[in-house]
């Protein structure tokens, strides 16, 4: 029997697709708060017992099909809208979504004030999920009761589980242990390496990490000398660290870079080629495939490639690090959140004399970066407020205050529009 689709989108035009996606999100939103508005009330009036169930979740389970861990989360949502009517408020109104109520109920409780909850709410509703999971992580009560431990089960046929519980300190040490391992996999582990943090970083130190299809790792061959490794090369990784200790070799990988010279010769065209393969980079338009960073050729008169530009192109060690601690080891883009495959993009272009200093530079990941070289997305630094930085995309508007997390330009308008007495 032939089948009708409920609406037909194949001729509609592109701002009518994100017209209808941004009504519909918004619809979805409201029509959630009211479900967990009527949650509330019913778990409030002990409605489950009347209507033959022990619990609100267990009346939820039985009547809308929902799993069991998805009814218990919604009656604690319902709860604590009814505990915080600013957030009720936000939610009901569309301006907070369903993941970020669920964020902030781990910052208010009972003894956050009126005025904090309005400071909360009013900044969350400028934030993307990823910014807003970031600036609540500080306000988090920590558990006193966790502790370190490690815990070894070893199975019948041999296999081992290994769970481990570490604290923010050690985690860190053992994620760096674990790159600096997955590292030592794709280099050289014993022949020394020069690190001077004022020494600009090589044409490698560019584009080592670049994830030409921008994946950012999934299926790809590279690796990326920023963030925790993939998923897929954890074990490698891990394995990696027990080979080390084991055989206590002197580690002498630069982390957190792999180091992959690629050689431009003037007789060859321009083109970049990798050392230990002459022909992983024949073809192709080098500016696209390496997301704009073979710029650094120097071109005479009559079009010729004639030697790599100055080294005041390239980032420095130096400012490589202090720019991905000041984005806090992610992309800088708005809700991007990726830690891998990270790039220093200059925000004044530097063929057009934009300097390689920390002003005009920012963190952005291989894939954002291909949007920023093609146009498909703008950074520029407000020419009346130089501490503001612009992200602008087809539809949406960003604004990173101090180079702090970005905020939607129309919340903070709103935040600065005069109230009524």
């Amino acid at each position: 029997m032939p089948t009708t689709s409920l609406i037909d989108l194949t001729d509609a035009r592109d701002d009518d697709i994100t017209s209808m996606l941004t009504h519909a999100h918004r619809t979805i939103t409201r029509s959630k708060a009211a479900l967990i508005a009527a949650i509330a009330q019913f778990h409030a009036r002990g409605l489950a017992e009347h209507f033959g169930a022990p619990s609100t979740a267990t009346w939820l389970i039985r009547h809308f099909q929902l799993a069991s861990s998805t009814a218990r989360e919604l009656v604690r949502v319902a709860v604590f809208i009814t505990q915080h009517p600013r957030v009720a408020d936000a939610f009901y109104l569309g301006r907070l979504s369903y993941c970020a109520v669920r964020l902030l109920m781990a910052v208010v409780d009972e003894s956050t004030t009126e005025d904090e909850e309005d400071a909360i709410v009013a900044a969350a509703e400028g934030l993307t999920i990823t910014e807003l999971r970031a600036a609540l992580a500080p306000l988090r009560t920590p558990r006193e009761d966790k502790v370190e431990k490690i815990r070894i089960r070893t199975q019948d046929d041999g296999w081992t589980t290994v769970s481990i519980t570490l604290n923010p300190d050690t985690a860190a040490e053992f994620a760096a242990a674990l790159k600096t391992a997955e590292l030592s996999n794709y280099g050289d582990t014993t022949t020394k390496v020069e690190d001077s943090d004022d020494q600009p970083g090589d044409v490698a130190d560019q584009i080592a990490g670049l994830d030409p299809h921008g994946t950012h790792g999934a299926g790809v061959v590279g690796v990326s000398r920023f963030g925790a490794p993939a998923r897929v090369r954890l074990m490698g990784a891990f394995k990696a660290v027990v080979h080390i200790v084991r055989s206590q070799p002197v580690s002498r990988v630069r982390a957190p870079g792999a180091e992959v010279i690629y050689v431009v010769r003037e007789d060859d065209g321009g083109v970049p080629r990798v050392v230990s393969d002459p022909s992983a980079v024949a073809t192709g338009r080098a500016d696209k495939l390496f997301n704009a960073r073979m710029r650094t050729l120097l071109v005479d008169g009559v079009g010729n490639a004639v030697s790599l530009s100055s080294s005041t192109r390239l980032a420095t060690n130096r400012q490589v690090k202090a720019l991905v601690a000041q984005w806090s080891g992610v992309c800088a883009t708005p809700g991007c959140g990726h830690s891998r495959w990270l790039e220093m993009h200059h925000i004044v272009d530097w063929a057009q004399g934009g300097p390689t200093d920390m002003w005009n530079l920012v963190v952005l990941c291989s894939a954002c970066h291909t949007l920023v070289t093609n146009g498909q997305m703008r950074i520029t630094i407000d020419d009346k407020d130089p501490s503001r930085l612009h992200f602008r995309a087809r539809g949406s508007h960003f604004v990173s205050c101090r180079r702090g997390a970005p905020v939607s330009l129309e919340s903070l308008l709103a935040r600065k529009a005069p109230t009524a007495a």
